[in-house]
């Protein structure tokens, strides 16, 4: 299941907040504030998602004043349902009839956790958005011993048969669901709902010392590090383990040594890929009844302890050796990891290499984290951003808009710093998201090719929007901004209203004809494009793609345009033929947007994504060119 929502009341600091999760490829999410404005607060509450017992301390957790009124501590977890989670609802599929089933629909499951005054703790479950059809036979069927069973004809011979209404029958589900949902934490916790991991520093996480190979042996989960590294050479499972471990114990045939160098080479292997900069091995040494674990600088022949290293060294190994190993040797999944601060004791550059980790560790699980450093922003995705506040005892939490040019300089600002330092020295403003978002996926891609300045892209969200993004860059020294707009009346129009507003800056302001006409007079491509009188942005894309992509989205064939804009084409046939579809022509450029995404995803070839796209790539292509042509000092 999808966690989609937390909604955290009367939890310490906490009166009232919601976290709601964007939908990103990584669920990696970070809380940013001071110290002491309450981001331990929200991951201790989050913690709360597997809490087994029967009570919990009232006066410990309540927020102070409504502790005053005796109000209760809520949380609340929603989850979405997936194509996976089938097995949740197979699970009590056996006490309802085939034909009731497939008309119920179920969207998501509801887990909430109470404490009331008396410090007592209430769990319960419940599905989110459960449906039944309509035109669902109920009068066909009753309730007999906690079952649903077809009526007989003779109804009479089952006297304690119950009708069922709509209404009972949907709490017979939720309470089907709870019983299933209430097993015990251990059975339960990651088959469902994610299990729950709040990740703090711990000798437990190092080899400070000799590992005794004989209890080792006998449970591996003496030393999670070492069962990790083990994990990390290719083991399975701990009985692998077990086995070779008698073999190294007893070491007929001298196999100490081969063993040593595999471990010791997939460390080394795993440590240096995530933390680049720290040139660095993990050297195994197998004595004849223990294991130890040292660390060599590459160009030294010294060892050391792991605890002899640095603060930044244990803190960043014990990450290392811990959770990411086990995402690594995917033993670690579904399972939400919080951490507070987990930069602590880290450089700027560590501090980066630990944040790119966390983003791969979250691919198969949630990663929360709190952190008051500036660089572990994800300046790529700033929705995955929650700045945290505190005013007179209240914490306060606010998901950042990625779409509010001004948004990063809040981030920073809640960090205790600025965003000019560590911003680009060149920013560039699109109409749209998802003119920014192939921008950014094709300057990644081809960056070898583009050679691209320092810089880094916004949307507008409409060219309506574009002057008062300008303001940000008039006259700031520190900073210079471009423009791309598309080559309409709309494009154009906002570009004039820059150069009215600031004639200088309109000189950094461009419309897409503008960049294409730098392309040489033999691409037919560019020159077929540039011959229309006005075009946007999807007229640079595969024209049967984009032609393909309206079809679907619409459920109405297209014609193929005769040498107009293709997006305005669209909105012709559309009015044209009375096309009532859902969905606006915005929703249908992301659909096309996420096809081109995709498509790069897919095509590990680059000549092949210069095939599919040879317009777009030349366009990008070229806007690079115009930019390095404007800043032949990119240091300035």
């Amino acid at each position: 299941m999808k966690l989609e929502e937390i909604t955290i009341k009367n939890f310490k600091s906490i009166e009232n907040c919601s976290l709601k999760i964007p939908e990103l490829d990584e669920d990696f999410f970070l809380f940013l504030g001071i110290n002491e404005s309450g981001k331990s607060n929200i991951l201790e509450a989050i913690s709360m998602l597997n809490y087994s017992q029967a009570t919990l301390p009232y006066d410990t957790y309540c927020y102070d004043e409504n502790r005053l009124h005796s109000l209760d501590i809520e949380l609340k977890f929603t989850f979405n349902t997936e194509d996976s989670d089938s097995t949740l609802i197979n699970k009590i599929s056996s006490k309802i009839p085939k034909e009731l089933l497939n008309l119920t629909r179920v969207r998501g499951v509801t887990k909430t956790l109470s404490i009331n005054k008396e410090s007592k703790v209430t769990v319960k479950h419940y599905f989110k958005d459960l449906h039944v059809n309509p035109e669902i036979p109920l009068s066909k069927y009753g309730l007999e011993n906690g079952n649903i069973i077809l009526k007989p004809a003779n109804v009479q011979d089952k006297p304690n048969l119950i009708d069922i209404t709509p209404e009972s029958y949907l709490d017979f589900i939720n309470n089907l669901l709870n019983v299933e949902l209430n097993l015990p934490i251990n059975l339960n916790t990651g088959k469902y709902i994610p299990r729950v991991t709040f990740w703090k520093p711990s000798a437990n996480y190092l080899i400070n010392a000799p590992v005794n190979l004989e209890a080792f042996g006998k449970d591996p989960n003496i030393s999670l590090p070492l069962k990790n590294i083990f994990y990390l050479a290719g083991y399975k499972n701990i009985n692998l383990i077990k086995e070779d471990i008698t073999r190294i114990k007893n070491d007929i045939h001298g196999t100490g040594g081969t063993f040593s160098k595999k471990l010791s080479d997939s460390a080394t292997e795993h440590l240096n890929t995530v933390w680049k900069e720290h040139n660095v091995e993990l050297c195994l040494n197998f004595i004849p009844d223990s294991c130890m674990v040292l660390v060599k600088d590459k160009d030294s022949d010294n060892r050391f302890r792991m605890n002899q290293r640095s603060d930044g060294f244990k803190h960043f190994i014990s990450i290392l050796l811990h959770i990411s190993a086990e995402n690594k040797s995917e033993t670690l999944k579904n399972t939400i990891i919080l951490l507070d601060e987990p930069e602590i004791h880290l450089h700027p550059s560590g501090t980066e290499y630990l944040r790119d980790e966390l983003k791969r560790i979250s691919k198969n699980n949630y990663v929360f984290a709190s952190t008051h450093s500036i660089f572990m922003v994800d300046k790529d995705n700033l929705e995955r951003h929650f700045k945290v506040t505190k005013t007179h005892g209240v914490t306060d939490i606010e998901q950042i808009d990625p779409e509010d040019p001004l948004q990063e300089e809040v981030i920073y600002g809640a960090l205790g710093t600025s965003i000019y330092e560590i911003m680009e020295k060149h920013m560039i403003i699109f109409e749209g998201r998802t003119d920014k978002d192939l921008y950014d996926a094709f300057t990644k891609r081809f960056s070898e090719t583009y050679s691209p300045l320092g810089i880094k892209s916004i949307c507008a969200t409409g060219e309506s929007n574009i002057p008062k993004y300008v303001k940000f860059f008039v006259n700031n020294k520190l900073i210079k901004g471009y423009v791309v707009v598309d080559s309409d009346k709309a494009g154009r129009g906002a570009i004039q209203r820059i150069k009215d507003e600031d004639g200088e800056f309109g000189n950094n302001s461009f419309e897409l004809k503008n960049i294409l006409d730098s392309a040489t007079s033999e691409n037919m491509d560019i020159k077929n494009i540039l011959s229309k009188k006005e075009f946007v942005l999807e007229d640079l894309l595969p024209e049967e793609m984009v032609i393909t992509e309206a079809s679907k989205f619409y459920d109405h064939s297209f014609p193929y345009p005769e040498n107009k804009s293709i997006m305005s084409h669209i909105k012709t046939v559309k009015k044209e033929n009375n096309i009532t579809t859902d969905g606006d022509l915005k929703d249908l450029k992301t659909k096309i947007c996420l096809k081109v995404l995709n498509d790069l995803k897919a095509l590990n070839d680059d000549e092949k994504v210069i095939e599919k796209y040879p317009v777009y790539f030349e366009f990008v292509k070229l806007l690079h060119e115009k930019l390095r042509e404007m800043n032949p000092d990119p240091q300035k």
